[in-house]
């Protein structure tokens, strides 16, 4: 009988160290949040909105590049930041003779590389 306890034991002890990792989880993510949208308001920055999955934000919404790049310093300056990745995009102006395809849109709204139409 003894011979099983141990192994049982100690099953059991990692099984709740897992448990408590994945149930803190969510209150990371939670505090990480409030924060750093915290930092983005102090700053001015309220078109923007984080979300993280752990210690890894991400930003949205839509600025000009030199406010995206602020709201971007101002996150990851937040205590237990790990990475910040920008899916915030510039704002669009109309052009009566210029047509941008759907597609472009899309690109554009989903990457951090900062483009120009070719024409």
């Amino acid at each position: 009988m003894r011979t099983f306890a141990l192994p049982v034991g100690v099953i059991g002890f990692i099984g709740l160290l897992g448990g408590g990792v994945f149930w803190s989880v969510p209150a990371v993510e939670q505090d990480l949040t409030e924060r750093a949208d915290q930092a983005l308001r102090s700053e001015g920055l309220d078109e923007f909105s984080i979300r993280f999955d752990g210690r890894a934000g991400e930003l949205t919404g839509v600025a000009p590049i030199e406010r995206s790049q602020l709201a971007d310093q101002r996150v990851s300056r937040v205590k237990s930041v790990r990475t910040v990745v920008d899916r915030t995009s510039p704002p669009t102006t109309h052009h009566p003779h210029r047509h941008q395809s759907a597609s472009w849109r899309r690109c554009a709204a989903n990457s951090t590389i900062r483009a120009r139409p070719l024409f």
